[in-house]
């Protein structure tokens, strides 16, 4: 099972970055972003071709109303979100 990160701002900066080193560790990432799909996509396309997956998802973390796009895992899986970056600070 890999390990599954969401990642706040990774589409730019120092999320980007941290979403790039975990993916060479072999993590797979959710990116979320609140604006620039365009780069947040590029970043998830940058991921994929290192062999991970990543998927970017439009979310404003201070607005729960954008969570119902935030995707479940299958109940027949026990993969989760393994850890959350925001704004430097793992949780």
């Amino acid at each position: 099972m890999s390990k599954i990160a969401l990642i706040t701002g990774a589409n730019r900066g120092l999320g980007r970055n941290t979403a790039l080193s975990i993916a060479r560790r072999g993590g797979d990432i959710i990116i979320a972003y609140r604006k620039n799909a365009d780069e947040a996509e590029a970043v998830a396309a940058e991921i994929q071709s290192l062999g991970r997956k990543a998927i970017a998802l439009q979310l404003d973390m201070a607005q729960k109303a954008t969570f119902p796009g935030l995707p479940k895992p299958p109940k027949t899986s026990s993969t989760g979100c393994s850890m959350s970056m925001s704004k430097g600070y793992f949780f």
